[in-house]
């Protein structure tokens, strides 16, 4: 059991150096990684001290309030695509979600240390746009009042009911109004696109058997179903696949991770990998295989990834 004055002992350290690894708590006192960990979990879970989403050298830092600023030494370790996303919205403060292209999309979706989502409702139609994490609410509101403004008539207002956007006075022929709510997927979201990508495959007419390799079957299927990449990884050529895809929908443009095998029988331990890969990148999982589930892997689904991993055969 953690004595206090480890505790104590490790908050104290965070405060003076953070943001701060693991291995330089084992530095001040003693010990190993693993009572490092456990440390610094607790004042985690304590709300003492916060963690890092990125990762530097495979560990998140940790860090107390005031000491964000810092944070901007992860920009080093984060993927090429993902250092574009963060330098564009530093740059510009809010970043409209619909406006970027793809791959920023989920670039963004990536860098949780940097970009806040923030929900904003225009005439009962939801947007979501990003917010660069240093940056006050109250600038947040004006510069997304001036994004909106460039696309709004000029008589056209917005209804708000902010939660923690201060009221502001602005002399200006617009004053558009937004309620900010936190980006989530939820299980609703997951149901009611499932049940239209069933619909969409019922709908479309598949096209005659073609011997093809197992990247040309996985464009094939986005393309029918109407499904965007985003992002490809060949993991083993004409074996596995990952991508990320963007599904629009009447219900939103969803982000989910893809998982591609040419494998004749999946077992729950591919299902665990790949569910293992998107939580990773905090997505759910559309699976495709040109072969078929087992009895064990179809019942671990059921039970323990529902709503959160979709199967679906490439035959």
């Amino acid at each position: 059991m953690l004595q206090k004055e480890q505790l104590d002992k490790a908050f104290q350290i965070v405060r003076m150096k953070g943001p701060v690894l693991p291995v330089q708590i084992v530095k001040e006192l003693g010990g190993n990684t693993m009572i490092a960990g456990a440390i610094l979990s607790t004042l985690v879970s304590n709300k003492q001290v916060m963690m890092s989403n990125a990762k530097f050298g495979g560990s998140p830092v940790y860090y107390v309030k005031g000491q964000e600023h810092k944070l901007s030494i992860l920009y080093d370790k984060l993927p090429e695509k993902e250092k574009e996303a963060y330098s564009m919205l530093k740059s510009k403060g809010i970043l409209r979600d619909r406006e970027q292209e793809p791959a920023i999309r989920v670039a963004l979706r990536q860098i949780k240390d940097f970009a806040l989502p923030l929900n904003v409702t225009i005439q009962d139609k939801t947007e979501v746009f990003w917010k660069w994490y240093l940056m006050n609410d109250e600038n947040a509101s004006g510069l997304i009042r001036n994004i909106l403004e460039k696309t709004l008539p000029i008589k056209e207002k917005i209804q708000e009911k902010p939660q923690e956007i201060k009221k502001q006075v602005v002399e200006e022929k617009i004053q558009p109004k937004l309620q900010i709510q936190p980006e989530v997927y939820t299980l609703k979201k997951i149901e009611l696109f499932k049940k239209e990508l069933e619909k969409r495959e019922q709908v479309v007419e598949k096209p005659k058997k073609i011997k093809l390799d197992l990247e040309s079957k996985i464009i094939d299927y986005l393309s029918r179903n109407n499904i965007n990449k985003t992002y490809i990884e060949v993991i083993r050529k004409n074996r596995e696949i990952n991508m990320v895809i963007e599904i629009p929908s009447k219900i939103g443009s969803l982000t989910f991770f893809l998982k591609a095998k040419d494998k004749k029988i999946i077992n729950d331990s591919d299902v665990i990998l790949a569910y293992n890969e998107a939580q990773q990148k905090k997505l759910p999982v559309l699976f495709l295989s040109t072969g078929s589930l087992t009895k064990k892997a179809r019942e671990y689904m059921d039970k323990n990834l529902k709503g959160q991993l979709l199967f679906r055969s490439l035959v």
